[in-house]
């Protein structure tokens, strides 16, 4: 037993969201104004993005990520985007409350706004959805390459 993510399902390292989501903490007295709460999903990757801006510069072409700057300092909502992730076992994807992770030859859709524990696979009775995660996860695994090995 590794510790307690609550209703989250999963580990440190996992796909599920036990795995990634951990809360952050952003303070800059006189810019961010205290007391924001926000529930948008936001990565490392982000982190490049979002200092290139406040150093009043430009982030090179090939960063990943948002800037943040907007959600920091004027509590401006995210744009919408599609997130991706994968290791050698697994792999998922996530376009607003919905997400698909497939293991193998085995896909599992959630809608992470009712099940945020991802317990209730809804790709038998999504499968549009399914359908539809499944082509942009294929369609980022061309644009990155080919997975990586298994250790």
């Amino acid at each position: 037993w590794v510790g307690s993510n609550g209703p989250l399902r999963g580990q440190k390292g996992d796909l599920a969201e036990g795995g990634h989501r951990v809360p952050a903490i952003a303070n800059w007295p006189g810019r961010i104004a205290p007391g924001q709460v926000r529930t948008e999903t936001v990565l490392t990757m982000d982190l490049l993005p979002t200092l290139a801006a406040v150093a009043g510069t430009r982030s090179p072409d090939t960063a990943d990520g948002l800037d943040l700057s907007g959600l920091l300092f004027r509590n401006e909502a995210l744009p919408a985007r599609t997130l991706f992730w994968r290791d050698p076992q697994q792999k998922a994807v996530r376009r607003g409350p919905w997400k698909l992770v497939v293991t193998g030859e085995t896909a599992a859709l959630y809608d992470l706004r009712s099940d945020l524990g991802e317990q209730q696979d809804l790709a038998a009775s999504a499968p549009q959805r399914l359908r539809d995660l499944s082509l942009a996860l294929a369609a980022w695994e061309r644009d990155v390459g080919p997975r990586p090995a298994a250790r």
